[in-house]
């Protein structure tokens, strides 16, 4: 049995922020992308119960104890699978493992999940056509076009960062010029040398 004050590892599943709100404690709550941090277990069952935390619970935030995360709703088979998967392991799935854990993934994970399988997959421009046409078919986006998309915009930039090669505007022959002709004009020889070589 899991007591009020018991510290819970929470973990944000996505790479946006997340934030909630329990007013009555005077609690806000922000987490970056995949910011974990340790919350009681009675402020996870407050969140639970206001509207929309059980969503938050089950597909945003993850909750690092097993106990706690199937009483909030979480499938205990979930829990030991996808509901508990890290980006390396997203990064995985994508690129080396066999199209059917990503199916399951699909068929089972959390929206956090999901989220980060798209965003994953077009960061790391997956070359698997099946996997971006089952993506597409879950989720409705076409992985495709969007990591198209990405690399005529890095393109774009590419071109605009493109500079003409620095020249120096001086060279050294010309500052030691410069700086011969700004100088004052002095005379080489002083009066008094002036007057010996007049009047010796």
């Amino acid at each position: 049995m899991l007591k009020d004050d018991q510290l819970i590892r929470v973990k944000n599943l996505t790479g946006s922020s997340v934030v909630y709100r329990i007013p009555e404690d005077n609690i806000r709550r922000s987490f970056n992308a995949f910011e974990e941090k340790e919350i009681t277990y009675g402020e996870l069952q407050k969140l639970y119960y206001r509207n929309g935390g059980d969503i938050l619970i089950r597909d945003y935030l993850q909750i690092q104890n097993k106990e706690a995360a199937t009483e909030f709703g979480v499938d205990p088979e979930s829990f030991e699978n996808e509901y508990s998967w890290d980006k390396n392991k997203v990064d995985s799935v994508l690129t080396t493992e066999h199209i059917d854990v990503l199916h399951d993934a699909l068929d089972f994970a959390p929206e956090g999940i999901i989220d980060l399988i798209v965003s994953e997959a077009i960061r790391l421009r997956i070359v698997d056509i099946n996997k971006r046409d089952l993506i597409q078919q879950y989720t409705g986006k076409n992985i495709t076009k969007m990591i198209d998309a990405q690399v005529q915009l890095e393109k774009e930039l590419g071109d605009e960062k493109k500079e003409e090669p620095k020249r120096r505007r001086v060279t050294k022959k010309e500052e030691t010029e410069e700086s011969l002709a700004e100088e004052p004009k002095r005379r080489r020889t002083s009066a008094s040398t002036e007057g010996e070589s007049l009047f010796s």
